[in-house]
């Protein structure tokens, strides 16, 4: 077993073949913290490392140089034992500047209650459209025209959208596996 001491003398190789598993013995932090209920992008991180830090826990970091498509970059490896998860959980659920991150900052705002999909897959544009490009694709608005607000209103308020719609910073969203269900609503509710 790793001594809370020496956890920040954890090399790379050791970590990639602890890191993995149920039972492994360390655990990524950006993990840590989202299975703990937060919601953030990993730029946000620091305000996490910061809590651990507050709170005399452990953690590990391993920084790696990298040369990616003939770019330099540092790969930074966050973590923490995974017999300390509970401890970190505590540690940030009480640190009041990490409230904010314990909503989730995707909204459903129209269709059906489901979990709304995590900014990681919104960022990374997996599964998920913006409904201005659906908008777009059956000619509703072009860069002329615009209005997407009136439209998407004229659409949904007062109605039975069977499929979600989501909002994350300034975007409507819809699930991308959805969209034919989608576009037969938004078709019917025009005639």
């Amino acid at each position: 077993m790793i001594k809370c001491n020496s956890i920040d003398q954890v090399k790379r190789r050791f970590y990639l073949t602890h890191v993995k598993g149920e039972n492994s013995l360390l655990l990524p932090l950006q993990t840590a913290a989202r299975k703990s209920g937060f919601h953030f992008v990993g730029s946000e991180l620091n305000r996490f490392i910061e809590g651990l830090r507050t709170a005399g826990i452990p953690q590990g970091k391993i920084q790696e140089e990298k040369v990616t498509k003939g770019k330099k970059i540092i790969q930074v490896y966050n973590f923490i034992l995974r017999a300390d998860r509970e401890r970190a959980n505590q540690a940030w659920r009480n640190d009041t500047n990490l409230e904010r991150f314990l909503s989730h900052p995707v909204l459903r705002v129209y269709g059906p209650e489901e979990t709304p999909p995590s900014t990681f897959l919104i960022q990374n544009r997996k599964g998920v459209r913006a409904l201005r490009k659906l908008f777009f694709d059956l000619g509703l608005v072009n860069a002329k025209t615009g209005n997407l607000e009136q439209i998407r209103n004229a659409i949904f308020e007062d109605s039975n959208c069977p499929v979600p719609i989501f909002f994350y910073r300034k975007t409507y969203l819809y699930p991308l596996d959805r969209e034919d269900g989608l576009r037969r609503f938004i078709e019917e509710r025009l005639r």
